[in-house]
């Protein structure tokens, strides 16, 4: 928090987005939340636990 206490049960929206040169796509995100009804596919989601999770997958091409 603002004063520096942990918040264990805090949630926060969070964004993900790749950049750089590695051929890697996006594939799905989620937090374990079994109440948050949010697509998997998209790039924003609000953390439970404190926790998120981005899944990546390689793609296939010069730096694969």
């Amino acid at each position: 928090d603002a004063h520096g206490q942990l918040v264990p049960d805090a949630q926060l929206p969070v964004s993900f987005f790749l950049q750089g040169g590695g051929a890697c796509r996006l594939v799905a995100v989620g937090s374990g939340n079994p109440a948050d009804p949010s697509s998997f596919t998209s790039p924003r989601r609000t953390t439970w636990r404190g926790r998120a999770l981005a899944i990546l997958q390689p793609q296939p091409g010069e730096d694969a």
